[in-house]
C-alpha cells in the first residue's frame, strides 16, 4: 500500500489543470483530514509548490525536479530502516557520502539518495553508470556488531529485499545473479555493494544499491546496451521512482531483521526460488585460476555450492572472483 504522502502527490500529479477539493480528496484517498494536512506540509516541506483555496482545494504548481522524501518513507519502519532519508542533487559516490555521514555520528538506517553520482562504484572496482533522474542509487548505514565473515549473508539478504521489491513493481521476472546482480531475463538491472572500513568503527557497514529505472536504450553505453535493461525498458512504461524507493526501504528494514535473527533456512530459501543461476552450469574465474560445474546450493554463511566437473563438491565465496553463466 503507497504511502500517504505518496497518494496525495499522485493525486495532485494527475490533476495538475483542476482544484482538488480537500474533502474530496480525503475520500478519494481515504485518509483523514489531519492525514492530509501532514501529508501537505511535509510535500510543501520536500519542495513542492501546491497552491490552496479556502473554497476550490488544492492543486500542484510544481515540484522540486527531484525525489521527495517523505515519499520514500514506508509507512512502517522496520529493522530501524530508515532513520533518516537525505536527498542530495549531486555526489561523487553515495557510499562516499554514507561513510562521511557514518563518521560524524549518523545513525543505523540513515539513507542517503543522489539524483546523480559522478564515480559510483560496485564489486571488484567496476564503476557503476547511472543517468540523472531515471535511476535510484543509494546507501544506508548499518551500525551491527556482527563479525566480517556475517558479510556474505549481509549482501545475500539485501540482494533478497531488492529483487523482492523489484518484483512488485515490475512482475516475476526478476531474480538474482550470484552475488549482488538483480537481473531480468539475464540483463542487469541493478546491484548491491557492502563495504566495512578498517579504520570506520568496528560496528559500521554501508550498503549501497543502484536500481535502473526509467532508462531506455538510448541511455545505456554501447557496450551496455545488451548487457542491462530498466524497469521502464521492460514494464514498457515509466515507473515512480519514490514507489521502488519505498518498497526498497521496506524490504531491507524486513530482511535486516532476518539478518540479525540469523533465520538461515529462510534466507537460503528465499535466495532459491529467485536465484537465476541455481541449477545452472557457471564458469568461475577466480584470479589466473578458472573452474567450472553446476550450482547446486548457497550457504548463507559462506558462499555458492558448486558441483565442480570433473570433482568434488566445493564453496565459493564472492570475494574476488566473478562468474559466467553457460548453456545447458
Amino acid at each position: 500500500m503507497d504511502s500517504p504522502h505518496l497518494r496525495v502527490l499522485d493525486a495532485l500529479r494527475d490533476n495538475r489543470s483542476r482544484w482538488l477539493h480537500a474533502r474530496d480528496l480525503a475520500l478519494r484517498l481515504d485518509v483523514s483530514q489531519s492525514q492530509l494536512e501532514a501529508s501537505l506540509r511535509s510535500l510543501t516541506s520536500d519542495g513542492c509548490q501546491i497552491e490552496s483555496h479556502p473554497q476550490l482545494g488544492y492543486r500542484l504548481v510544481s515540484e522540486p525536479g527531484r525525489l521527495v522524501a517523505s515519499c520514500l518513507r514506508p509507512e512502517q519502519r522496520t529493522g530501524g530502516i530508515p532513520s533518516e532519508i537525505i536527498i542530495e542533487d549531486s555526489v561523487e559516490s553515495t557510499m562516499d557520502s554514507a561513510w562521511a555521514l557514518a563518521a560524524q555520528g549518523a545513525p543505523h538506517g540513515t539513507a542517503i539518495f543522489a539524483e546523480e553520482q559522478s564515480r559510483g562504484r560496485g564489486r571488484m572496482g567496476r564503476k557503476w553508470v547511472g543517468c540523472r533522474g531515471k535511476a535510484l542509487t543509494f546507501s544506508v548505514i548499518l551500525r551491527s556488531e556482527e563479525e566480517g565473515d556475517a558479510g556474505h549473508l549481509l549482501v545475500t539478504v539485501a540482494a533478497v529485499a531488492v529483487a523482492g521489491a523489484v518484483r512488485r513493481a515490475c512482475g516475476p521476472a526478476a531474480q538474482i545473479k550470484w552475488p549482488n546482480d538483480v537481473v531480468i531475463r539475464e540483463r542487469k538491472l541493478g546491484g548491491v555493494l557492502l563495504e566495512r572500513r578498517p579504520a570506520a568503527a568496528r560496528d559500521t557497514w554501508v550498503l549501497g544499491i543502484g536500481i535502473n529505472v526509467n532508462q531506455t536504450p538510448e541511455d545505456f553505453p554501447p557496450a551496455l546496451v545488451s548487457h542491462a535493461t530498466s524497469i521502464r525498458i521492460e514494464c514498457g512504461s515509466p515507473a515512480s521512482r519514490e514507489f521502488l524507493g519505498r518498497e526498497l526501504l521496506a524490504e531491507l528494514g524486513v530482511w535486516y531483521g532476518v539478518f540479525e535473527r540469523k533465520d538461515l533456512n529462510l534466507v537460503e530459501r528465499s535466495w532459491t526460488e529467485l536465484s537465476s543461476t541455481m541449477g545452472r552450469r557457471i564458469l568461475i574465474r577466480e584470479g589466473a585460476k578458472t573452474y567450472s560445474g553446476r550450482v547446486v546450493g548457497l550457504s548463507p554463511l559462506h558462499g555458492l555450492l558448486v558441483q565442480l566437473a570433473p570433482g568434488g563438491l566445493r564453496t565459493f565465496r564472492s570475494e574476488q572472483l566473478s562468474i559466467q553463466v553457460l548453456p545447458d
